[in-house]
């Protein structure tokens, strides 16, 4: 299906059973982003009017009809550009709210799991 990562069709699975995408009409926002297989996902899912941004600390390539924001999650300059992104995306509300929040990253632990 051209995803780009496995995990991908566990969203997938989680969405077929619950169907949380669907109605996601404010948008999604996907934390720890990349690759951006989660983003095709939701972006196949949800209205094609709402907003769908990925953020992570590296680039995310170019997915259609998605935003890609290249910042630490942890740092007021990421909430920034989400606010910013937010505000400026036609199928938005104008709040700054999604619907949906989606994280699949865990912290860099360096060589603590040897």
């Amino acid at each position: 299906q051209g995803f780009r990562s496995r995990a991908s069709f566990k969203l997938v699975q989680l969405n077929k059973r619950y169907d949380f995408l669907s109605g996601a009409a404010r948008g999604v926002l996907d934390l720890c982003a990349a690759p951006g297989g989660w983003l095709q996902v939701a972006r196949k899912y949800i209205p094609l009017s709402a907003p769908c941004i990925g953020v992570d600390l590296v680039p995310i390539r170019a997915i259609p009809n998605v935003i890609s924001v290249t910042e630490d999650i942890t740092k007021d300059a990421c909430r920034t550009a989400l606010r910013r992104e937010l505000k400026e995306h036609p199928g938005s509300y104008g709040d700054g709210k999604v619907d949906v929040v989606l994280n699949d990253g865990s912290p860099n632990m360096g060589t603590s799991w040897l």
